[in-house]
Parts: structure tokens; C-alpha cells; sequence
């Protein structure tokens, strides 16, 4: 993490502080003397404190500026010498308020811009009473008052920015744009997430993701959908027989006659969440409503956009002709769209891409873990690992091999443990590994699956031993 340049030495151990829980990467401070905005102005010192107080409005447009183009961040704004007992924004609202919606150029809401906090109340550490946290979100068009603060890398030059990343194996601890202000940093390895975005789309057309599945688990509904999403450049129709799963959500019981659902994004067209039936009920019915409300919510956590989602239910009656199946996904719209803010179901190019981006990252991520600093973090998951998730995770027996791997060691289990974790949603779950993993997992981690096993003890698996069981997930370690 940088230092801080030009600002006083408490600025400098705020920026650096481990134990205050912020997830935007980028940080500047600062100093206001507290007599510039909450004193009344007299006419001995008007001139001097007016001068004073035009000073640090430039240099906090000029902060916060940089801050928006930087993808967003938080401004430690230290308030020298206030008195404790004054913890009243309205001053400070007035004094910088006017200047801070100047700086909002692309329609957004000001409280969907900035949040101010103070300081003390977000952190344990002690002697932070005189500090306010402004932060900020990204600005999707350029903010600037002098085109001096147009480009990312200006951040990186001035002072206070404290930007974490950790360059060890390459890594990087990243702030993924959310609407949830707590969600943890994310650790990934540099560029792998366009690795897997790169993967998934294709450029300019309809993706059907993932094909092989979508083909094997409904021919007719892969090929309505392709022949509906060859008219729009671009968008994804993820394919899978549980979203819940897929998407990492809390347990779901999906109810008989479920064949599969359908993540469908498109440009100009709301996003869309569908469960293909065998027949319509009244039940599965309130079933897709539960699962949608659960599935965008889940999305809204990996992007700073307003988004949201129709939903209804296809059976294969739906089916019969390219005319019918658009016919009842615009009924599907019209029916539920009334439900749902207009500006959330509005889509553009831009905001298509970052739904699709903010999906794959839901489905990439895995659950909380400790990291280096020993704060919780969230784990994107390889390229490799992602493609056998989503190749694996609609099947009942699953078998990851080792000898092929070709990441770095722990691969094969990380992706054993996260698909097991994820099929237990859906039903009881095997999980066979070797004896000193077992151990391990058994210790440390004994509620991700119904049962953990050592990989000699598979010939005791049995429908009488384990009545209840739905999935089995093991390693082939024939060649080790």
C-alpha cells in the first residue's frame, strides 16, 4: 500500500490502516481546519477564510475528480480541530455539496455517487473522531473541472492514494463494482476475469453458454434461442439447471417438473430469468419469483449498475415455432415488467456488458476467505476451474481429474470443494478426497457437504449406506 504524500502524519496511518474495513483500492485525503466550515465568517477575517475556503473546494474537486475516473475510492477528510461533540453535517453539506453535483455528469443520483460517513463509527482503531469518509463512486463518462484530473493514472500522482494490490504469484485484491457496501475485496490473478469473459462471449453475436449443456438438456430451447438472439450484437444466454447453484445462492428447493433455467441478457431488451417446465403450475409459478428476487440480488452485488430482471415460465408448448417463443418472452415482459423499475430494466451496450460481466462474476466467485492481511476476501476462480464449474455443476456424479491439471497445485481441490459445496444446495453431497485432506476439510470446513470421504472408503458408498444422497464429486487419481 503507497504512502501518503504531503499530508499530515494521521492522514498518513488512516490510509494504511488494516482495521478500517474499506473496499475501494484507491484513497486521498484531505486536511480542512474545522473553523473553515462550521465558523461564522466576520468581517476581520472574510477575505482570508473566503481565500481559504475557495482553496480547499479546488483541491477537493479536484480530488474527487480523479477519484471518479479512477473507478471510485474513498477521500479521508480530516476536519483539524473539531470538537467531538460536533458530529452535524449540515455545514459541511453546504460548504461542498453544490461543488460535489457539478461532478456528476451522467445522470446518476447524488446519493448513488457519494456516501459520507465518519470515520470513527466504521473502525475499532482509535483517535479518528475528527475524520469524515466521503466515497465515491466511479464515473462512467469523464469528471473533471480543469482537465487535469482526465485520466486514471492522475490518482496514482497525487497525494494519499493508497492502492492495493499484492504482486506476489500476480495477484491482485480488487474492489468489484457493487451495489453492496459490504462486500469484501475480491482476489483474482491479473486478467484472468477477461480470460473468462473473453471464453464465454462472442464478439458482436448471441452466446448460448454454456452450448454443450444447453443442447443436452434442451435441443429445441438452445436452438429458439439462438434463432431469437441472432437479430442483437451481442449479449448471453447462460443455460443451466439450476441457477441457484450456479449463482452461488442459499439453499433452493426446486420443485419437480423444474427441466432448466435460463439467464437471458440482451442490448436494448430487459434481462430476463426463465425456468423451462414440463408444465405450468400455480407452485413453480412462485418458485421463479423466489429464485429471480434471489438471482438479482446476487447479480447486484458484483456491479454499481440499477438493474433488474423479468421472469416467468416456458413449457414446451412455447416451443412450437420461432414466432410463439418471441410472442410469449414479450408476454413474459409485459406481465412482469410493471413490477420493476423502468431505469432498472433499461439497457444499453454499456450496461449490457457490465450485467453479463457482474453474472460471470457471480458464478466465478467463491465463498469468503482469509486473506494475506487477514481480512475476508472473496476468490475469483481460474479460467480453468470456471469452465469445469459450469461443465460440472449440472451433472450427479462428478469426477475432477488431477492428472491433467495444468495450474499450480491445490487447483483440483479448490474446484472439488467448491462444486461439492455448491451441488449440497441442490441435495445431499458426497465429497471423496484423500485421507489427509479429509482431515483437513473435516476440521476446518465439516459443514460444506453432507459427508466427506477418504478415496478408499468408495467401495462402502451404497444407496443403503447413504439413502439420501443425490451427488458424488471425487478426483481420478488413477495416474498419481
Amino acid at each position: 500500500m503507497a504512502g501518503v504524500q504531503d499530508a499530515c502524519d494521521l492522514c498518513e496511518t488512516a490510509v494504511n490502516d488494516d482495521d478500517i474495513p474499506l473496499q475501494e483500492p484507491f484513497r486521498l485525503t484531505i486536511d480542512i481546519k474545522a473553523t473553515l466550515v462550521n465558523k461564522p465568517l466576520t468581517k476581520e477575517d472574510k477575505k482570508i477564510r473566503k481565500t481559504a475556503r475557495e482553496d480547499k473546494i479546488e483541491e477537493l474537486t479536484k480530488k474527487v475528480s480523479a477519484l471518479r475516473n479512477a473507478g471510485g475510492g474513498a477521500l479521508f477528510v480530516h476536519l483539524q480541530g473539531l470538537s467531538p461533540n460536533d458530529r452535524c453535517l449540515g455545514l459541511f453539506n453546504e460548504y461542498v455539496d453544490d461543488t460535489l453535483t457539478k461532478l456528476i455528469e451522467d445522470g446518476v443520483l447524488f446519493v448513488d455517487t457519494y456516501t459520507k460517513i465518519w470515520l470513527s463509527e466504521h473502525t475499532t482503531s482509535e483517535g479518528y473522531q475528527e475524520y469524515l469518509l466521503l466515497i465515491v463512486k466511479s464515473s462512467p463518462s469523464l469528471t473533471t473541472a480543469d482537465f487535469k484530473t482526465k485520466v486514471k493514472e492522475s490518482v496514482c500522482t497525487m497525494a494519499g492514494v493508497a492502492y492495493m494490490k499484492e504482486p506476489r504469484n500476480t495477484e491482485v485484491v480488487v474492489s468489484w463494482p457493487s451495489n453492496s457496501p459490504l462486500l469484501p475485496r475480491v482476489r483474482l490473478q491479473e486478467k484472468l476475469f477477461e480470460a473468462i469473459q473473453t471464453h464465454v462471449l462472442t464478439s458482436g453475436k448471441l452466446s448460448v453458454y454454456p452450448p454443450k449443456t444447453a443442447r443436452t438438456m434442451s435441443d429445441i430451447l438452445y436452438q429458439r434461442i439462438q434463432i431469437h438472439g441472432k437479430h442483437f450484437e451481442g449479449g448471453l444466454s447462460f443455460v443451466t439447471r439450476s441457477l441457484a447453484v450456479v449463482l452461488n445462492l442459499p439453499k433452493v428447493d426446486i420443485p419437480d417438473g423444474v427441466i432448466s433455467e435460463v439467464f437471458y441478457v440482451l442490448p436494448d431488451r430487459p434481462s430476463m430469468i426463465l425456468c423451462f417446465v414440463c408444465e405450468k403450475r400455480d407452485d413453480l409459478g412462485k418458485y421463479v419469483l423466489r429464485l429471480a428476487r434471489r438471482a438479482i440480488n446476487q447479480i447486484r452485488k458484483y456491479t454499481d449498475e440499477h438493474f433488474s430482471a423479468v421472469y416467468g415460465l416456458l413449457d414446451p408448448g412455447d416451443l412450437e415455432s420461432d414466432n410463439l417463443f418471441a410472442d410469449v418472452l414479450r408476454s413474459i415482459e409485459d406481465k412482469t415488467s410493471a413490477l420493476c423499475s423502468l431505469h432498472a430494466l433499461s439497457m444499453n451496450n454499456v450496461k449490457c456488458m457490465n450485467i453479463i460481466r457482474a453474472f460471470l462474476a457471480a458464478v466465478a466467485v467463491t465463498d469468503l476467505t482469509e486473506g494475506h492481511s487477514m481480512k475476508p476476501e472473496l476468490r475469483l476462480l481460474s479460467k480453468q476451474q470456471f469452465c469445469n464449474l459450469v461443465e460440472n455443476i449440472d451433472k450427479d456424479m462428478v469426477v475432477i481429474d488431477k492428472a491433467t491439471s495444468t495450474e499450480a497445485d491445490g487447483c483440483s481441490e479448490i474446484l472439488m470443494i467448491e462444486v461439492a459445496r455448491r451441488l449440497e444446495k441442490r441435495g445431499p453431497t458426497i465429497l471423496l478426497v484423500q485421507e489427509d485432506l479429509k482431515i483437513k476439510l473435516q476440521e476446518q470446513h465439516a459443514d460444506i457437504v453432507s459427508h466427506i470421504l477418504a478415496s478408499d472408503e468408495l467401495e462402502d458408498v451404497s444407496r443403503d449406506n447413504y439413502p439420501n444422497i443425490q451427488h458424488i464429486v471425487a478426483a481420478n487419481m488413477k495416474n498419481e
